[in-house]
């Protein structure tokens, strides 16, 4: 998946499985890797799995001349605003506010070796979602606009393109030689439309279809190469697969996802819906979900999402969303934030059967770009094995995952 390294490999037929215990939901999918379906194999850390876990000064030592000039630092950008409130201190500037801070940042995720395109992991992020390695790369007190954001996609892309590699020096004279191939996934659907200048916030940046096509799996839209770069932020996958379902179940009662501006009956319908919904949640599950906290949003946290599909059973009771839909949405964001090599071929398969289960209710932007993904890397690495076996005598080697049985579809309403 372009930009992003966090992949999942599982058990199909158990994940799926509606007996399957879902209480300890991220502890099982990384014990299913013994038996990938998902998976082709590898090590998330790259540590090639010994008896003991090797140093840096174990990685230093072991690399030969040829791997210490051919290094190579993979890493991710991305940018975002956030709103505060103003203290009480002057400016030189009386145009200038503390109110907005707009922020541009990196992170480190994988150090490998590439020699005749041969590529081998001597470090690799273990926690690349989380602010531990995370650094700035430049702060403004600026609102985040349409044309702030496109200023500073422009202003980081630059730096990209002039990076030089950089030399660490040693002791005994073998210079370590690093080059850096940065991507920006670290960014969120405003900075994307912004970028790819989407005016209509229904429209999906990378295929241009709307949110009217999303349900008519026949329809594949022109795709955009150049807009797989951005990946799939999984922090933001939680909470919008969240409260996707939040919005389904709400208008559940109704049997229509859209309602009109002057629709006031239905308008009451999903409003009392939805305090049900909440009252449910707090008293089975002491969560407080969808309620707006002033300057920071909602409540609907990546830990909140966490919470509900770790308990998909008590999530399908509490809101009357199918099953075997929950599931397989728990099972894409476990899949998408494993740190496994994926499948791809697989993964595919699985995104349309999801996708298959929507009826009447319309897939958000979230779901439909998470399942349009996978879809589309499998295109491209199609794509990418017949240039190879123009080029190439060899056959190129696929991962072949042991057979699973699939889980009988259910309808959806």
């Amino acid at each position: 998946m372009p930009g992003t390294n966090e992949m999942a490999g599982m058990n199909l037929s158990v994940c799926v499985c509606l007996e399957a215990d879902w209480s300890r939901s991220r502890a099982i999918a990384r014990s299913f890797t013994a038996a990938p379906a998902f998976c082709c194999g590898g090590d998330r850390r790259g540590t090639g799995g010994g008896a003991r876990e090797q140093t840096a000064g174990d990685v230093v030592n072991n690399c030969s001349e040829d791997e210490r000039r051919n290094l190579e630092l993979i890493g991710k950008w991305g940018a975002d605003g956030s709103a505060h409130d103003e203290y009480q201190q002057k400016f030189k500037d009386i145009t200038q506010s503390d109110k907005h801070i707009f922020q541009s940042s990196f992170v480190p995720l994988r150090l490998i070796s590439n020699i005749n395109g041969e590529n081998k992991v001597l470090w690799q992020n273990p926690t690349p979602s989380s602010s531990r390695f995370c650094r700035p790369i430049r702060t403004r007190f600026i609102h985040e606009t349409e044309d702030i954001i496109k200023d500073e996609y422009a202003y980081i892309e630059n730096q990209i393109q002039n990076l030089k590699a950089t030399v660490v020096p040693e002791v005994e004279g073998n210079n370590f030689i690093v080059k850096h191939t940065l991507t920006p996934t670290m960014v969120d659907g405003k900075v994307c439309n912004a970028v790819t200048e989407n005016k209509c916030t229904t429209r999906c940046y990378i295929c241009n279809l709307t949110s009217a096509n999303f349900n008519d799996l026949t329809k594949r839209g022109e795709e955009d190469p150049e807009t797989f770069k951005f990946g799939l932020s999984i922090l933001h996958a939680r909470i919008r697969f969240f409260e996707h379902l939040l919005k389904v179940a709400y208008k559940l009662p109704i049997k229509q996802y859209q309602i009109g501006k002057e629709d006031t009956e239905n308008k009451k319908i999903v409003s009392n819906r939805k305090k049900e919904i909440q009252e449910s949640f707090k008293s089975a599950m002491y969560l407080s979900v969808d309620v707006v906290k002033q300057g920071f949003g909602t409540t609907n946290t990546g830990n909140v999402s966490r919470r509900c599909f770790s308990a998909p059973e008590k999530f399908s009771e509490i809101t009357g969303i199918n099953l075997n839909l929950i599931l397989k949405l728990a099972v894409l964001l476990e899949v998408i934030s494993s740190g496994f090599k994926v499948n791809t071929d697989r993964f595919a398969k699985y995104c349309r059967e999801t996708a298959e289960l929507y009826e009447k209710q319309s897939e958000s932007k979230a779901v439909h770009r998470g399942r349009t993904t996978g879809e589309k890397e499998k295109d491209k690495r199609r794509e990418s094995e017949k240039e190879e076996m123009k080029h190439q005598d060899s056959q190129l080697e696929l991962c072949s995952p042991s057979d699973t049985s699939d889980a009988p579809g259910v309808t959806y309403s």
